[in-house]
C-alpha cells in the first residue's frame, strides 16, 4: 500500500525487491512480503519512506497467527491519528490479528496534506501499480 505525492503515474522499481515502490520520492509504503530477498523472511510487513527499498528492516509476522502464505483472505485496516500510523491484519479464516504502530508525520514525509493512494506489487521482473484515489489526512 502506497501513499505518495510524486505523480498519479508514479512507478517504482520492478522485481521482488523493489515491489513497484522503490524509488518513489515523497512517499510511504506498507509492505506485505512473502519472499526473503534480504533477510526479512517469508512472512513480513514493514513501513518504508521516500522510496527506500522495502526489504529491511521489517517485522516478522511468524508467531502472530498471521501467515501470509496460508492462502487465507486477510483484512487490513490502516489508520492515522496525526502522529501514529496503525496497521492491523486480521486472518478472515482464523481471526488471528497482528498490529503494528509507526510514529510518523505523514504531511512532512509526503510533503502535503493530500496524497495519491494505491497498491503496487512485484514478482521477478514484472511490476504493476494502480493509483486508486486521493487521500486527505
Amino acid at each position: 500500500f502506497i501513499l505518495q505525492n510524486s505523480a498519479v503515474t508514479a512507478l517504482g522499481l520492478s522485481g521482488g525487491m523493489g515491489l513497484g515502490y522503490d524509488g518513489i520520492p515523497s512517499s510511504i509504503a506498507v509492505k506485505f512480503d512473502i519472499w526473503n530477498n534480504s533477510g526479512e523472511g517469508t512472512n513480513s510487513t514493514g513501513l518504508y519512506q521516500n522510496g527506500s527499498m522495502p526489504t529491511t528492516p521489517s517485522i516478522d509476522l511468524t508467531g502472530t497467527g498471521i501467515d501470509l502464505l496460508s492462502g487465507h483472505v486477510f483484512n487490513v485496516t490502516i489508520s492515522y491519528n496525526g502522529t501514529t500510523l496503525t496497521v492491523q491484519e486480521t486472518d478472515a479464516t482464523t481471526l488471528a490479528t497482528a498490529t503494528q504502530n509507526y510514529t510518523i508525520n505523514l504531511p512532512s514525509v509526503i510533503g502535503a496534506s493530500t496524497a495519491y493512494a494505491g497498491f503496487s506489487g512485484g514478482s521477478g521482473s514484472a511490476t504493476a501499480i494502480q493509483e486508486i484515489l486521493t487521500w486527505t489526512y
